[in-house]
């Protein structure tokens, strides 16, 4: 008799192959992931990506977690001679959101390899595609949308029509751009390991079972009960078990109040010091094991890298004014924690030790850190090269040396202050999470102090519509399509409103428009300049523009001059 249910673990290209097809079943809710955490998904794959010297080894790749797969009936009988195995369907209960996120990623990978000349069909197609199926089926109309601007070769590429698209389509689309900008800059080379590691060095727990009690019995157990062994428990026996007998129960009565303080972020601890000691290629308990070793054992470890860092990472990661040294460094960090990943978080831990946490020396480092990290977004290169750019930091703090001088990683070259300018016309074509980034940090620039905004509660809106109605108005002062589509994806043309407001402003007139950004709650500063529009024209949407280019000056101090005497060139060379 067949077990009731079977577990393995498998990496991501034995689970997306033939016979295999994953369908979403109609019980499921659509999905629901934001920018956030497909976000940091990417980051975390491509940071293990980067510190993986051989995926091949069995101690390397990365853990995607449990997914529960219900078996249904094999489809498609085999004909007699045929060497084609039928297909065995499975309905997904828990894994949807992640599998249909690594989905998009490996169609954005094939997209833009194509795009660029090169091919990595034989890996990634039988992935997305089984037979004439896909091989992963989402539910209702999100498996059409999935197919047309995902799946099929080129889709990723393609962009869909704004109007109509359900909260599924939004979320899928916008995890599919926040992908594209994330990997624009990587060449063919890098793009195919990245596509290699995702297939055979990504690994899931597969636990698959034949009937739906039997799943919800599963998923309850997988979801609500027990706590699963993380690596801080592991640490935390090898770490209190090597201490001197007689500083045992201090020991551990210390790391319960670091555990309480850190909560959740805990274990990103010991990442972020492993990262500091420059021992990203091994695996964080190893890592760790070497940086106790290293310093003298653990009692050395726990007093001279663990409770100081932890100090360290708690205000960082709390980041409000009242646990920061001061106001500035507070705003500075709130800042920082706006970008989502971590990657710079240990550069910044590093040098809070370096200088005692002295305030006057935080502040100077982190308007410079600032710069960098909003500079990095803008620059648009991937996430292995921000770590890359990051590891410089530690590299030059632990051999002694100064942030200063024409080779200081801390800044810009002439070259890249150029191409962040450059970058900053059709900025959200880019990247939709940069450009709101930036224009919330304008706003609190326009405000003259922060503004208590959150990322995910705000959206971008194109004043100027991206696709007008064929009768509007717009199209009146916008006959020519270059024009309006230059003035379209200028920075002065952009605001943020709410995603209420943004889904019922959309293609409406200019007058429509402003009662909805200027109806409900006050405004943001952002959008205040707007309220008496009563035409909105190229030359009000370049002196904005300039207006946003000095602020950005201000800021940063990028050279603002030389971008604003080129508005007209705007998109031009895109």
């Amino acid at each position: 008799m067949a077990p009731a249910f079977t577990a393995e673990t498998r990496t991501l290209a034995e689970l997306l192959r033939d016979p295999n097809v994953l369908q979403v079943p109609d019980y499921q809710r659509a999905f629901s992931w934001t920018t956030k955490e497909a976000g940091q998904l990417i980051d975390d794959l491509m940071v293990a990506n980067a510190e993986t010297a051989d995926p091949t080894d069995q101690e390397a790749g990365y853990f995607l977690g449990a997914v529960l797969l219900m078996a249904q009936p094999p489809s498609g009988a085999k004909s007699i001679g045929s060497t084609t195995p039928p297909l065995h369907c499975f309905d997904i209960v828990d894994g949807q959101q992640r599998l249909i996120t690594l989905t998009i990623l490996l169609a954005v990978i094939r997209d833009i390899c194509h795009d660029r000349g090169a091919s990595i069909d034989a890996l990634v197609e039988p992935m997305l595609v089984a037979k004439n199926d896909l091989r992963i089926v989402p539910r209702g109309r999100e498996r059409v949308f999935l197919e047309t601007f995902v799946q099929r070769r080129g889709a990723a590429l393609d962009m869909p029509p704004d109007d109509d698209l359900s909260e599924g389509e939004q979320r899928i689309l916008a995890v599919r751009e926040h992908f594209l900008s994330t990997l624009i800059e990587l060449d063919a080379a890098d793009l195919a390991r990245l596509a290699g590691f995702l297939a055979n060095a990504c690994h899931f727990a597969v636990v698959t079972t034949r009937t739906i009690d039997r799943a919800h019995r599963i998923f309850s157990v997988l979801n609500e009960r027990g706590r699963p062994l993380a690596r801080n428990d592991i640490l935390k026996a090898q770490i209190l078990g090597g201490l001197p007998v007689a500083e045992r129960s201090d020991g551990a009565r210390r790391w319960d109040v670091i555990e309480a303080r850190l909560g959740g972020s805990f274990e990103d601890l010991f990442s972020h010091i492993r990262t500091i000691e420059s021992r990203g290629r091994v695996t964080i308990i190893t890592g760790i094991g070497g940086v106790i070793e290293a310093c003298g054992g653990p009692l050395p470890f726990f007093r001279e890298y663990l409770e100081p860092y932890a100090d360290i990472f708690a205000q960082i990661r709390d980041g409000s004014a009242a646990a920061a040294p001061s106001p500035q460094v507070a705003r500075y960090l709130r800042y920082l924690g706006w970008l989502g990943s971590s990657e710079w978080i240990p550069p910044l831990m590093l040098f809070w030790r370096r200088c005692n946490g002295d305030t006057e020396h935080l502040e100077a480092f982190l308007a410079r850190y600032d710069r960098l990290a909003f500079g990095l977004r803008l620059l648009g290169i991937g996430a292995d090269k921000r770590l890359a750019r990051y590891s410089s930091i530690m590299s030059r703090l632990r051999e002694g040396g100064r942030l200063e001088g024409p080779d200081n990683p801390l800044e810009f070259t002439r070259e890249e202050t150029r191409n962040i300018l450059y970058n900053l016309r059709g900025l959200h074509a880019r990247s939709q999470l940069t450009c709101k980034l930036l224009l919330m940090r304008l706003n609190d620039e326009i405000a003259g102090a922060p503004q208590s905004l959150e990322p995910g509660e705000l959206t971008v809106e194109h004043v100027l519509p991206q696709k007008p109605g064929r009768n509007s108005q717009w199209r009146v002062w916008y006959p020519l399509a270059d024009e309006r589509e230059t003035c379209t994806q200028s920075l002065g043309n952009l605001t943020l409103v709410t995603r209420d407001q943004n889904d019922k402003a959309r293609n409406m007139e200019l007058p429509r428009k402003l009662a909805v950004y200027f109806s409900g709650a006050e405004p943001l500063h952002i959008t205040r300049d707007l309220k008496a529009l009563e035409s909105w024209r190229r030359e009000q949407i370049l002196e904005r523009e300039q207006r946003f280019q000095v602020l950005i000056h201000r800021l940063w101090g990028f050279e603002a001059a030389r971008a604003a005497s080129e508005p007209q060139a705007a998109g031009a060379r895109r």
